[in-house]
């Protein structure tokens, strides 16, 4: 390579070419439609390009990026190429941005000359097409690519950087791949050989499918006849069997309109001699039934009498009874009248005795103002001394009252805080059934009671212990405690725990077994413990907390079992809770933006101290604060007060402090003893100033009155003496003489009462034993007339019997009438033919021809529905003998197409006048291939896979070519060759695969050149050291394609042995580039 550089237009980005041995290498036979010239014009990063490749291996070295890849895509544009080979969306979008138009220019040489292509693509998608300088379609140019077997869109002669992937993924459909190398390196005759064979199986699968079609459709023919014959057998049976029915049928009225006729004559007579009986019995009944209505006549006479006796003695007793309560009204006025004169009598007494008191009254106040003198001087000071004094003692005397009220109070307070505790020691007992009633007997309480008590009598079904309801199973010393432990737990304090996924599966089928605790089963919840981990003590430092009111964690005041303990940690963080004093509660909203109580998550977002499970306040509620996850993170403070009734769900241990309970029982006995003595002593002070105070308001009086003096006795003198005046003006004579006139008038009525019941009840004894004699007389009447009566009621049973015997008699004959016309209509003429058939065939017995029908009737029910199916049957068997033909034909057919596949596969795989068929070629490619991959230390195969149907025969349609690898660092597979996919290889391992097997076809290949872009990415040096040599060593021999190898960075000592076939393009980008006149080979690359 001492031939001089040439530079190319100054652009964005250059690319610079430099030969190895000269433009065309050494002589030989030039390979047809080579490219000898590329240029691009605003085309992708090009403003103006041109690009000359050798003959033979040209390799296009570059850094990423600086345009190598735009190369192969002119080559690929400027040859007609689709943009899908390419994986572009638009034509458009190779243009050079800012540009209206690109263009690629391609020129050939080829053993006709040198052939110039051009194609001038615009911004909006669209292309136009010169060759040799005269306007072309696409079709042509596509017609000319293929005519030279320049196929761009098979990957095993033009692979873009876009399609390695491609390759790859091809290269695990192997049918595919075998697709893609017969158009690489095989004739287009075979090709079309493997297109014909395929279309030959589909259609000696088609013959195959009409033999089937037709011997199947022979055989259903064949069982179409049998059934036919059968049917047309059974048909001419039928016919014969309804033949002999239609002339039983037809004698069968006949011979019972003979039976209905004798059976009417028969009917007649029985008819008439019915209705003599009957006539007869009616005139017996009516006879009889004359003397009846006489006797009943005078039975009503003797009734009328009786009746008109009971009557008055009736109407005398209601007199009675009527005089009777009159008179106990009477009798009721005369006891009021005696009260009222014995309360007359008493009142005369009291009256002396208040005129007596009266007396006495009057005589001590003369008494009292006779000895009466003035009153005493200081009488006003006596008074005023003994008010005050009253008003000391009465002072006095209410602090002493409110004293006592205060010692009750204690008193009673001290009690009952005494029977509590009592309560509390008696729980020790039974600790479990204080918790229990503790829950209460609410209709959402009751299931857990029942499910408790239910686990308690079955803990031998279990493996271990089964907790719950969590709320009996947790302790707390004090009611505000466990208040906070309930809103922590939440709704599962009605939880029950166990402690395997078996006792879990058991404790819900037990409670679907049990009757009772079935129903109550979908509200019962169940945790399993053994998933949740033992929980673990928070270590966080709660000083700044603790500055703030905060005073540790709940779970430090709460105790229970391990596995319940460790589900609340795992379900509500209960570790996690804190408790706070009544400052936590005032101040929370200040707390937000406290720096000490803030800090960030690994996802440094903000995150409070006093967030997550909260913080709990006693007899307040829960605080939690927290931060918006997105934005500005604003803190925002809640409070949730405590439910009213939260306190009754975790009761304090029972346990707890019972030395403690019993010294406080003792401290207060002690204080109910002190208080009651106090209060007692306060009760005696009290009883005393209470007579104090009686004594001070009785001087008080006393003295007032000794100020008034002689005036106020003659006051009440004056007073006494008028009372006594009125009392002695009552006269109570009067009103007793008027009570006792009453008394003596209603004592009078009273004896006329009795006259007149007297009378009355005489009347009605009188009137009673006139209608007994009646009775007695009419006795024997009675008998006379129940006598005649049941003889009437025998001769009408006899009358109703002739009359339904007659009523009998007359259905019979009037039915046997219908029978007879319905007889007569039913029969038909029969011909003589007829005649004779049922004279001497035919019995004339019912009940034989009637079975007879039913027999006949039977078998053409057993035979069914039967057509006359004659023509069809012969129809049948005409088609069964064309089939037969067809048949035999079409084996015939078959015969011949297999031998006609058999000729083509033997030609298209093992080929014919002396020319390789499929198999030796691929034998020339794997051993090209598998010596390759030997000689780097790894194993490689080429392998064609004839795949089989399931009969045997060759399934052309999934022939297919395989590639097996194994690399020496594989350990996918275990030391075995494995299929190349982009699963079990590397991305370097399949490169080395892809552009070995690429150099292995290139010995075989019919195309004039080859395009590789960038292969060699993922390989190792070792690996891409001996791929490079292998494309020099296969592509710089005489005859051999035109090669594009496409690479950013070139290998060392690629020069030595081949680099007069070997042309390098060098691409470089950047802002400043050299002009063409000041490109200087000898000063750029360094001497060989």
């Amino acid at each position: 390579g001492d031939g001089g550089g040439e530079s190319l237009v100054k652009s964005e980005g250059s690319a610079s070419k430099r030969h190895a041995g000269g433009a065309g290498g050494s002589g030989g036979e030039e390979v047809k439609a080579t490219i000898a010239k590329i240029r691009m014009r605003n085309f992708l990063a090009y403003e103006d390009v041109e690009v000359e490749p050798g003959p033979e291996l040209n390799l296009i070295v570059g850094p990423n990026g600086s345009g190598k890849s735009t190369i192969v895509a002119a080559i690929c544009m400027g040859l007609g190429g689709s943009i899908k080979i390419m994986d572009r969306s638009s034509e458009g979008g190779f243009v050079r941005r800012g540009q209206d138009h690109g263009s690629v220019e391609i020129w050939l040489n080829q053993k006709g000359g040198e052939m110039h292509i051009r194609r001038d693509i615009s911004h909006s998608g669209s292309s136009t097409y010169h060759m040799n300088g005269k306007a072309k379609n696409k079709s042509d140019v596509t017609k000319f690519t293929r005519d030279n077997n320049i196929m761009l869109d098979n990957l095993c002669h033009f692979m873009p950087q876009e399609k390695v992937q491609t390759f790859s993924t091809t290269a695990g459909k192997p049918e595919e791949m075998l697709e893609q190398v017969q158009k690489a390196v095989c004739p287009e005759a075979m090709l079309k050989l493997h297109q014909d064979l395929k279309e030959e199986q589909k259609k000696g699968s088609t013959i195959l499918s009409d033999h089937e079609a037709a011997s199947k459709l022979l055989k259903e023919q064949k069982e179409k006849e049998a059934k036919l014959a059968d049917e047309v057998e059974r048909f001419e049976k039928l016919v014969e069997l309804e033949e002999q029915l239609r002339l039983h049928n037809k004698k069968l009225p006949w011979i019972k309109r003979s039976i209905v006729k004798e059976k009417k004559v028969a009917a007649h007579k029985e008819h008439d001699e019915a209705l003599k009986v009957l006539q007869e019995k009616q005139s017996e009944l009516e006879a009889k039934a004359a003397v009846l209505k006489e006797k009943e006549a005078v039975e009503q006479k003797a009734k009328a009498a009786i009746g008109k006796y009971h009557s008055e003695a009736e109407k005398h007793t209601l007199q009675i009874v009527k005089i009777e309560d009159y008179d106990q009204e009477l009798c009721g006025k005369e006891g009021d009248l005696n009260a009222a004169l014995k309360d007359i009598d008493t009142k005369v007494k009291r009256q002396a005795l208040n005129v007596q008191k009266k007396e006495r009254e009057c005589e001590e106040l003369r008494e009292k103002i006779a000895k009466a003198g003035p009153p005493p001087k200081d009488i006003e000071k006596k008074i005023r001394d003994a008010v005050d004094e009253s008003k000391k003692v009465n002072e006095e005397l209410n602090n002493v009252k409110a004293e006592m009220r205060t010692k009750d109070d204690e008193c009673k307070q001290v009690q009952n805080e005494l029977a509590n505790l009592n309560k509390r020691l008696n729980s020790f007992r039974d600790p479990r059934q204080i918790k229990l009633q503790a829950l209460g007997s609410s209709n959402a309480t009751l299931p857990l009671k029942l499910v408790r008590q239910w686990l308690d009598d079955n803990r031998d079904k279990f493996d271990s212990t089964v907790y719950g309801p969590v709320s009996l199973e947790l302790e707390v010393d004090d009611p505000l405690d466990g208040e906070m432990v309930a809103a922590a737990v939440k709704r599962h304090l009605n939880a029950f725990v166990v402690q395997s996924r078996k006792d879990f599966d058991r404790l819900h089928h037990l409670m679907e077994q049990d009757k009772e605790l079935r129903k109550h089963s979908g509200n019962i919840e169940v945790i399993d413990s053994s998933h949740c981990p033992a929980w673990q003590p928070i270590k966080d430092n709660l000083q700044p907390l603790k500055a703030h009111g905060v005073e540790g964690y709940l779970i430090d005041r709460v105790r229970g079992p391990k596995p319940v303990m460790n589900a609340l940690c795992e379900l509500v963080q209960l570790q996690r809770a804190l408790v706070g004093s009544q400052k936590v509660w005032d101040d929370c909203y200040s707390l937000v933006d406290k720096p000490e109580l803030i800090t960030k998550g690994n996802d440094n977002k903000k995150r409070h101290k006093i967030c997550g499970s909260g913080c709990f306040v006693p007899g307040k509620g829960r605080v939690n604060i927290t931060y918006s996850f997105y934005g500005t993170q604003q803190g925002n403070a809640s409070q949730a007060p405590f439910f009213h009734n939260l306190r009754e769900r975790v009761v304090p241990s029972v346990g707890a402090n019972k030395t403690d309970i019993e010294n406080k029982c003792k401290e207060l006995e002690a204080r109910l003893e002190k208080a009651t003595n106090e209060r007692d002593k306060i009760k005696i002070k009290d009883t005393e100033l209470s007579r104090r105070k009686a004594q001070a308001v009785e001087k008080v009086q006393s003295l007032k009155e000794e100020r008034t003096g002689a005036a106020s006795y003659q006051a009440k003198l004056k007073v006494s003496e008028k009372m006594l005046e009125d009392e002695k003006k009552r006269d109570y004579a009067k009103d007793k003489d008027k009570l006792t006139k009453s008394r003596d008038n209603i004592i009078n009525q009273r004896m006329t009462n009795v006259g007149q019941i007297v009378g009355l009840a005489s009347k009605s004894f009188l009137a009673r034993k006139d209608g007994l004699l009646s009775e007695l007389r009419s006795m024997t009447i009675l008998s006379e007339v129940q006598l005649v009566r049941d003889e009437v009621s025998a001769l009408r049973a006899k009358w109703r019997d002739a009359k339904d015997a007659f009523d009998r008699c007359k259905r019979e004959l009037d039915k046997l009438i219908v029978d007879w016309e319905e007889a007569k209509s039913k029969c038909e003429k029969p011909t003589p033919e007829e005649k004779e058939i049922f004279e001497h065939q035919i019995t004339s017995d019912l009940d034989e021809i009637e079975q007879k029908i039913l027999v006949l009737q039977d078998d053409t029910a057993r035979l069914g529905v039967a057509n006359n199916r004659l023509r069809e049957l012969e129809q049948c068997r005409a088609q069964i003998k064309s089939l037969q033909e067809k048949v035999g034909d079409g084996a015939d057919v078959m015969k011949m197409h297999k031998q006609k596949m058999q000729a083509m596969k033997d030609k298209w795989l093992d080929g014919e006048n002396g020319e390789p068929g499929l198999r030796k070629m691929i034998e020339t490619v794997d051993g090209a291939f598998s010596k390759m991959f030997l000689e780097m230390g790894n194993a490689g195969q080429v392998k064609l896979n004839e795949a089989k149907l399931p009969d045997g025969e060759d399934d052309f349609i999934h022939y297919s070519l395989e590639i097996l690898v194994m690399f020496r660092n594989a350990e996918v597979g275990g030391g075995k060759m494995n299929p190349l996919n982009d699963k079990l290889q590397s991305g370097g391992e399949r490169s080395v695969s892809i552009m070995l097997f690429l150099v292995a076809l290139q010995q075989m290949t019919q195309c004039p050149f080859r395009v590789v872009d960038e292969i060699n990415q993922g390989m190792d040096i070792h690996n891409e050291k001996w791929v490079f040599d292998y494309v020099v060593e296969h592509n710089c021999k005489r005859h051999k394609s035109q090669f594009f190898l496409i690479t950013p960075k070139l290998q060392a000592n690629l020069l030595q042995e081949m680099k007069d076939h070997i042309t390098i393009l060098c691409v470089f980008k950047g802002k400043h580039m050299l002009e063409s006149g000041d490109w200087v080979k000898h000063g750029m690359l360094a001497p060989p």
